[in-house]
């Protein structure tokens, strides 16, 4: 199964872009509508993952569901998630599935949810990219309390507690939006980088296939070119990129293509400015 990109739309469809060859201005996208006659009960999509077997998870405001290519799949609380609302999804390195809810973490074993135990009480984000693993396989969430170690260690650069979003890129650095900030985390501190970059909250970190690190504001995108040693500024993209539900995302699809999501459709960067992708498009 093959899915070139996900995208929310609204409140009572998920629309699954499946656009064939590469993109252009004159192309017509074609969209897919699924809904309850494809066993999505729940029509309130939060946040998405296409996992490396191709299976794509939707996190709802009620369940869990996977998308095999013909049918949904609902995971609830009868399957082990902690709570039905799924906030976050991820994937590590080895193809294992997390999901986040307000009543934790919880780890797939192929059939059910396990709950993933953190030491102390923290052990939850509400942050679309909200978790990430170390390379000794120790996760991290991204709370309001600051970026939370599996073993209990909470990681805060000074006053700015509140993290938006976690990263590790394929080199192993792992980057956070904290506070107003962009940090990375040396040893056991976050500490924070690029004065370079505006002061606020970045929800999307992301590497694409040229190894170019994107980051993602509601307003504000700004890149750092491989090899480069400060990020520079993009176009502020032409719509506002906080979608219906969630944080901003930005992705880089299957052909390398940057997208960002927006409360009105998605924006794609063309190596010179952004084109949107809405209604009007089909």
């Amino acid at each position: 199964m093959s899915l070139r990109y996900s995208i929310a739309r609204g409140t009572s469809v998920l629309a699954v872009l499946l656009a064939s060859g590469g993109f252009c201005d004159a192309q017509r996208y074609n969209f897919q509508l699924y809904g309850g006659a494809e066993g999505l009960s729940n029509l309130v999509p939060i946040s998405m993952l296409q996992d490396h077997s191709g299976f794509l998870w939707v996190g709802t405001q009620n369940g869990l569901f996977r998308y095999d290519g013909t049918r949904f799949e609902r995971f609830g609380t009868a399957e082990g998630l902690p709570t039905a609302k799924i906030d976050s999804l991820y994937e590590d390195a080895e193809g294992k599935l997390f999901a986040a809810s307000a009543g934790g973490i919880a780890r797939f074993d192929g059939h059910s949810f396990d709950p993933v135990r953190f030491e102390g009480t923290i052990g939850t984000t509400s942050h679309r990219e909200g978790m990430v693993e170390d390379g000794g396989g120790r996760l991290y969430v991204a709370t309001a309390e600051g970026l939370v170690r599996q073993d209990g260690l909470v990681l805060a650069p000074g006053e700015a507690t509140r993290i938006h979003s976690v990263y590790r890129d394929p080199d192993g650095t792992i980057w956070a939006g904290c506070g107003d900030r962009l940090c990375a985390l040396a040893g056991d501190k976050l500490m924070p980088v690029a004065p370079e970059l505006p002061h606020t909250g970045w929800y999307s970190i992301r590497t694409d296939h040229d190894g170019n690190l994107w980051l993602l504001a509601r307003r504000a995108v700004w890149v750092r070119r491989s090899g480069a040693s400060q990020f520079e500024p993009r176009p502020a993209p032409p719509i506002d990129s906080t979608p219906f539900l969630g944080d901003p995302a930005l992705e880089i699809d299957s052909s390398g293509e940057v997208i960002i999501s927006g409360a009105t459709g998605i924006c794609r960067w063309d190596q010179r400015e952004w084109h949107v992708i809405d209604r009007a498009a089909g």
